[in-house]
């Protein structure tokens, strides 16, 4: 028998400081107007999106959650079984649903995806704050920056306590930014995680059509200059909202910060421009680069290719947000069927020519048909040594007929790491 049906949305209040809202943006810090300088020649043109982005998935929604008794199964993994909101929740399936979100709004925007680094879930909230602004900078082809100072994260920390923006760290020497404006820029958030902050900042930083649909607390109406106020200090700066530390500092350095207030968290970025060569650090970007299999935090997008590629060649999904990269095999053992795909159900079978037992499949659907911009994820436990099967997902609405879809399974286990070649779904 089914069980009872709930639903619940995040309610988000406006209020300067404080909301129940996952993405609530505070205002900024180290703003000063200033003219476009000579960087935009030497750097990419910083742009920010024409409009908010919905986050897809909708991590902000639980979706049609179903159970009794007081324990449900929601659809957004970040939900708990009672259909409470976490006030911090790091665990890789919260955390891998709100970063294919960020995946998807960077696809909309041309930009390439990135990927998260092998100990993402073992850093600290304060790296991880370090680490993903400078995965969202590089990617967009400014330096990164240089690592995080006790400095700054003492600002940054009491910053986070006061739930408010931090401002200029005692003992940190400023230099002066490109026009020069003290060289420093920072930004306060709440959310369940890291990845949500993020995708407030960089994502939905606009005007949202009222004050009660805007999440950016600086952003009062379509022309307020304080729109994309943050996206623009974390990357650097911006002639629209001052020129922060700059796009193209190469020896700036950051403090972070997280504190639970009143039940939620409260996180604060900060960022500076040393005087002259950059303090000791307490943690590095370049000690981190390693973690990132290829080298890089997001996936290249070369104008031509770079492989010629046999035609039994599997190509590994390119967003795996729960797992290190899917190795490559040149004749695949894992192949799929499509049994059925509509607005609704995607049923799947799958059968395995592995040679040791297989313990987990993850069904990965994109949202184009060539297997590139992650869609959703689903897991199966695999039982009883089997090497075929079906699996299904469904739910209300899960593929709307807007997009055309594909997919692929991975297959891990003993001593086996698949994946199936890509499967044209099409439309549902």
């Amino acid at each position: 028998m089914r069980g009872k049906v709930v639903e619940v949305t995040f309610l988000v209040r406006t209020r300067k400081w404080t909301a129940t809202a996952a993405l609530v943006v505070g205002s900024l810090a180290g703003l000063a107007v200033s003219t476009a300088t000579a960087q935009a020649t030497t750097y990419p043109v910083l742009v920010n999106p024409s409009a908010n982005i919905s986050p897809t998935p909708n991590f902000l929604a639980s979706g049609e959650c179903v159970g009794t008794n007081g324990r449900y199964t929601c659809p957004n993994p970040c939900v708990s079984a009672g259909v409470t909101w976490p006030t911090f929740d790091n665990g890789p399936s919260c955390g891998a649903y709100v970063f294919s979100a960020i995946d998807n709004a960077r696809a909309q925007l041309g930009e390439p995806a990135l990927v998260l680094p092998s100990n993402w879930y073992g850093l600290s909230v304060d790296q991880q704050l370090f680490v993903i602004a400078d995965m969202e900078r590089v990617s967009l082809g400014y330096p990164a920056y240089l690592g995080l100072n006790s400095a700054l994260s003492s600002e940054a920390q009491s910053a986070a306590t006061l739930n408010q923006d931090p401002g200029p760290a005692a003992g940190f020497a400023i230099g002066e930014s490109p026009n020069g404006s003290q060289g420093l820029g920072g930004a306060w958030s709440d959310g369940s995680n890291v990845l949500m902050a993020d995708f407030g900042w960089m994502y939905d930083d606009g005007w949202g059509g009222s004050a009660a649909t805007t999440f950016n607390l600086d952003c009062g109406s379509a022309t307020d200059p304080g729109c994309w106020g943050h996206r623009e200090e974390l990357l650097g700066g911006s002639p629209q909202a001052g020129d922060g530390v700059g796009l193209g500092c190469t020896t700036c350095e950051m403090g972070t910060g997280y504190a639970v207030v009143k039940g939620q968290s409260s996180y604060v970025d900060l960022l500076e421009l040393p005087a002259g060569a950059p303090p000791t650090m307490t943690f590095t970007w370049a000690s981190e680069l390693p973690f990132f299999a290829a080298g890089l935090p997001y996936v290249p997008t070369p104008s031509t290719p770079t492989t010629t590629l046999a035609p039994t060649t599997t190509l590994a999904p390119t967003v795996t947000p729960t797992t290190s990269p899917v190795r490559v095999t040149a004749q695949p053992e894992l192949t799929v069927k499509v049994l059925v795909f509509n607005p609704t159900t995607e049923k799947i079978r799958w059968s395995s020519r592995a040679a040791t037992p297989l313990t987990k499949l993850t069904l990965v659907t994109y949202r184009t048909s060539a297997c590139t911009v992650q869609w959703r994820v689903a897991s199966f436990a695999v039982k009883r040594r089997a090497l075929s099967g079906v699996v299904t997902v469904s739910g209300r609405a899960d593929f709307p007929t807007t997009a055309t879809y594909s997919t692929r399974i991975i297959a891990t286990g003993r001593g086996v790491d698949d994946a199936s070649s890509c499967v044209v779904l099409g439309r549902s």
